[in-house]
């Protein structure tokens, strides 16, 4: 049985992409290859749990004594999920003192691109770790390549299973008329998730198309600032007259339900690297609208919205142009029946054959696994 070790700054309970994609990780290596997988967390606190056959523990905040938590756990392999991971610098430092197989998920570089030292350090010891990104097309693969680092590209995915069982009834519970348009953004109120953007969209679209509603789905994060956005959004959204509704920590299987229940899911983030929401979309058979953020140009079932500028941290900026072809689009979806059914086949044939988490669970595997085979 191989012991995994991930390490991740936020995970279950908390919901949000980046936990997803390291639940399904470590939930798929239990189940199809019996993995014992331990998901080490900044963002939970407590003791150990055990949850779908993962134990999920806290991080501790000291570095010396995380690293000797993981030394004496003694694990097959290590995941890193994010250069962004609280103790990432120090598991660089003391790379011989792990005696297992090593991998980083780079998912965006975002430290490392801002820290020359922590980079040369990297790429110092890029023999010593399999790096992981989800997309040829973004920044981390390029800066890969750039330094000659070797990487292996394994995009994110979904359990497609998940989608194709749902039997709630989401119309019912939120009292929606079955004749009623759903525009459905599922994204917590992060700085750069650009929500704020959504209310004048929305606005040009329920003047065009009376009979629609918007949904947005979050839930509760050790953010404060995020309870700051959200409130802000609700008083704005009201002040536009829009209707819409939020809807805060609900369960998956309600989740799951307006994904399949949407129109169009409507997605207005600013910056991103492999966007698992717009995966959901595919599966759930939705067509979506998204700028061109992270691999989302590499994907099939939506719309992309051209955007070119971009602000000091990287995200791109909303203008009057973007915002007109963003309603535009949306109104497009929502009302070319035979448009929106040809972007819902060709989405949903691709996160069968390219995202699903069945296949790639595989490569982690194999991943995890290469170093005893060339031993």
């Amino acid at each position: 049985m191989e012991k995994i070790f991930i390490f991740v700054n936020h995970s279950w309970p908390h919901t949000g992409g980046c936990e997803k994609v390291v639940q399904q990780i470590s939930e798929s290596l239990h189940s199809k290859f019996n993995c014992e997988c331990t998901v080490f967390s900044k963002s939970y606190s407590g003791n150990p749990i055990v949850q779908n056959g993962i134990i999920y523990r806290s991080v501790s905040p000291s570095p010396q004594k995380f690293l000797q938590e993981v030394i004496q756990g003694s694990p097959d392999h290590i995941l890193v999920y994010g250069d962004m991971f609280i103790h990432w610098a120090f598991i660089l430092n003391n790379l011989n003192n792990l005696k297992c197989g090593k991998t980083i998920a780079l998912v965006g570089m975002n430290l490392m691109r801002q820290n020359g030292l922590l980079l040369q350090k990297f790429i110092k010891n890029k023999d010593q770790i399999n790096v992981v990104v989800h997309s040829q097309k973004y920044i981390d693969y390029l800066m890969c390549k750039h330094y000659d680092i070797p990487v292996n590209v394994i995009p994110n995915g979904i359990t497609m299973s998940e989608f194709e069982k749902s039997s709630f009834d989401f119309r019912s519970k939120y009292n929606i008329d079955k004749q009623t348009k759903i525009i459905l953004c599922v994204s917590n109120f992060f700085p750069g998730k650009g929500q704020e953007f959504l209310i004048p969209i929305i606005k040009n679209v329920q003047d065009k198309i009376k009979d629609s509603i918007s949904i947005f789905i979050c839930s509760q994060v050790n953010f404060p600032f995020a309870k700051i956005l959200q409130n802000r959004f609700i008083t704005n959204a009201k002040n536009a007259n829009i209707n819409f509704k939020v809807l805060e920590d609900i369960s998956r299987e309600e989740v799951i339900s307006a994904f399949t229940t949407a129109n169009v899911f409507a997605f207005p983030s600013q910056k991103e690297v492999a966007p698992l929401v717009l995966l959901e979309a595919m599966a759930s058979k939705t067509p979506w609208i998204s700028l061109p953020v992270g691999n989302s140009k590499e994907l099939s079932g939506g719309i992309i919205i051209p955007a070119k500028e971009i602000d000091a941290d990287e995200n791109f900026i909303y203008n009057s142009e973007i915002i007109d072809s963003f309603s535009k689009a949306l109104i497009n979806v929502l009302e070319n029946k035979e448009y929106s059914e040809r972007l819902i086949l060709d989405g949903n044939k691709e996160a069968q054959s390219v995202f699903n988490f069945d296949i790639i669970a595989d490569k982690y595997f194999e991943l995890f696994t290469k170093r005893k085979k060339n031993e």
